[in-house]
């Protein structure tokens, strides 16, 4: 469900973008609504391009990387397939069946591209190499169509042949062949891609079956299938910003704030992680009443570990003591390390629950201690607050009262020895 979030999130700008575009068609010459869609769809092409490739370094993500090389020289057919069309007077000597012939090449790399993408799931990707190639193939396409070598497309008065309506056909057979069977061929293609892909070639299999049954290249049939078209692009566009930019930026930001409220010795909470943990807890508990209970630790005579075998020795104790702190509390009790050798624990339940918890920690403890002669005069002084459901205690309040029981049992420890 939270894939499709974003998915929803520009689904309004899909369809206002589709509003204005209708409304163009509907108002002004063909010719015009012709041009801004395929200029939408160059920028759309070479953003995918741009951000695509840029962001490679950070998506690390073969398949996007081909299919955003692969949308360049897309761009590059469209554009040609623009400029050669009926009425634009841009390239010299161009016709109609140019601009149809361009339109095939294109839609055949597009869905190529897009097939042949998870075959590099797992393969070493080098970017100049697939320019190389992709030229390559733009290069041949061009210049077939310019020496006439590629097949006509339409004729004028009698509109596509039947080499374009067939090259349609299988356009779209490819299309629903690769929406059909993409998650079984390749499973480990990624959900949210996958989403977007399917989206974008059920656009594409609609504009190209458009396609097959147009006349008139001013037509109804022409002008739709032309925004099914871009309608496609927007998807691979959103899919490419998503997993390329959006993606990685969200897990880099998410690994900036982990480290904000971990430490980084024990990789516990700190206590600004704590306290907002807390902060959170709290909140739900006026909606769902519960009681909590926060214990507050001190490890005794740490720092005779630190002065007999020094800092290193020392870290690794509270390490060690990080990793008792996780076996005898349970997953869903919040485990953090407040000052040098203070600890803290923030757990749902009463004092009952606390108390189970607190001597399986003490007995974890006592072997620890008799394991290690480093660790031989270790122990550990706890004490526990309970916060009472309906209560507005702060975190702050009830780590002062359990730090307070804690400074009484070591005094008592104190008079004791």
């Amino acid at each position: 469900m939270q894939n499709l979030k974003p998915m929803l999130k520009h689904a309004s700008l899909f369809l206002v973008a589709f509003s204005l575009l209708a409304f163009v068609w509907l108002t002004q010459p063909y010719l015009f609504y012709h041009s801004i869609v395929e200029i939408i769809g160059l920028v759309g092409c070479v953003s995918v391009y741009i951000i695509g490739s840029r962001t490679y370094r950070f998506s690390k993500s073969n398949v996007l990387l081909f299919i955003s090389i692969a949308f360049l020289y897309i761009a590059v057919l469209d554009g040609l397939h623009l400029f050669a069309y009926k009425g634009m007077h841009v390239i010299i000597g161009a016709s109609t069946n140019q601009a149809t012939q361009y339109w095939v090449a294109s839609r055949m790399l597009q869905i190529l591209s897009i097939g042949l993408s998870p075959l590099f799931l797992n393969r070493q990707v080098h970017a100049i190499r697939l320019h190389a190639l992709f030229f390559i193939i733009t290069a041949l396409i061009i210049a077939s169509i310019s020496l006439d070598i590629f097949p006509t497309c339409y004729v004028e008065g009698v509109g596509i042949t039947p080499f374009k309506k067939a090259m349609e056909y299988v356009i779209v057979l490819l299309a629903v062949l690769y929406v059909v069977f993409q998650n079984k061929v390749i499973p480990s293609l990624g959900h949210t891609i996958s989403i977007y892909i399917r989206l974008a070639l059920v656009s594409f299999i609609l504009s190209e079956l458009s396609f097959t049954l147009y006349v008139d290249v001013y037509g109804t049939l022409n002008a739709l299938g032309h925004l099914l078209k871009l309608i496609s692009y927007g998807f691979i566009a959103q899919m490419v910003i998503g997993e390329g930019l959006e993606k990685p930026y969200e897990h880099l930001f998410g690994e900036v704030y982990q480290k904000s409220i971990r430490d980084s010795l024990t990789g516990l909470f700190n206590r600004s992680g704590f306290d907002e943990m807390a902060h959170t807890l709290f909140f739900r508990e006026k909606r769902y009443p519960a009681d909590f209970t926060c214990i507050f630790m001190d490890l005794d005579n740490f720092k005779r570990i630190n002065d007999r075998y020094g800092h290193a020795e020392g870290d690794l104790a509270l390490n060690e003591f990080s990793k008792l702190l996780r076996t005898s509390f349970r997953e869903s009790d919040i485990l953090a390390r407040v000052g040098g050798d203070e600890f803290a624990v923030l757990m749902e339940g009463g004092m009952e629950s606390a108390m189970l918890c607190e001597t399986r920690l003490q007995q974890a403890v006592a072997k620890w201690t008799q394991a290690n002669p480093y660790r031989a005069a270790t122990g550990v002084t706890t004490g526990a607050v309970v916060r009472p459901s309906g209560s507005d205690t702060s975190i702050f309040e009830l780590l002062a009262q359990a730090d307070e029981e804690v400074r009484k049992l070591k005094l008592l420890k104190k008079g004791v020895r």
